[in-house]
This record gives C-alpha cells, structure tokens and sequence, in this order.
C-alpha cells in the first residue's frame, strides 16, 4: 500500500544518469527515416522491434539504404545517405504499416526523377490517404 503523501527531497548536488523509455513504433520508424536521409552511419539505441519497423527497414533496404539490427542490443545501423534515395524506381509493400506508408511517400517525393509503386495489404486500401 502507498503511503497518503511522499515527501520529495530537491537534490544538492547535480545529477546524470540514463533514463530507460518503453520504445514506440511510430518513433523508432521516424528515426529511421530521419537517418536514412542524413550523411553517414547513425546507430539507433532502445529501437522497438515491431513488424511496422520491420516493414521500415526492408523498404529502406529496397531503396538501397543499408541497414543492420541488433535486437540483443536493441540498435539499428543505418547507413545514411545525405537526403539522396539511391534507388531511382521501385515497388515497395507497406503490409499494414500507416507510418510507413505515409512518411515514406513524402521522403520519396524528395528523388527527382524517381518512379515508386507503395502497395499494401488489403486493409490498408481502406484507410485514408489524404494529403
């Protein structure tokens, strides 16, 4: 049982330490993203490991963005590529991943000259995609 009140100590001195944060689809398949556009290796730590970010990163690999993972560790290389998709035309599937369907499409807007096709399972054709 809590006790009814807890008194809270201000601390004397300064503090550092890690904080541990459950992880996130949604944030780790925009970090993803976010490395694969910068220039060199960026190494994501505390990754969820879901099949939405899975979905994420063989689509990268498509788009010729290399990629390793490490679920012991919970890190994903990723091999940034300074905002260039090296891969001009190609078919990618999203499977039931919303994120990915949608940030990809505007990540891919940035290839002059590319041809992409983004197909996914049936219940995805369902879902609004406005922009």
């Amino acid at each position: 049982m809590m006790p009814d009140s807890l008194p809270i100590v201000p601390f004397t001195r300064p503090v550092a330490g890690n904080a541990k944060v459950p992880g996130s689809k949604s944030i780790t398949n925009r970090a993803l993203l976010m490395a694969s556009l910068t220039e060199g290796s960026v190494i994501l730590r505390g990754a969820l490991f879901s099949e939405d970010v899975a979905v994420m990163e063989t689509a990268l690999n498509t788009l010729g963005i290399e990629t390793q993972t490490s679920e012991l560790n919970q890190t994903i290389k990723v091999d940034g590529q300074g905002g260039m998709i090296p891969v001009s035309q190609a078919n990618i599937q999203v499977g039931n991943a919303g994120t990915v369907a949608r940030f990809l499409t505007a990540a891919l807007a940035l290839r002059w000259g590319g041809s992409y096709q983004l197909d996914g399972a049936d219940a995805m054709t369902k879902r609004p995609m406005r922009g």
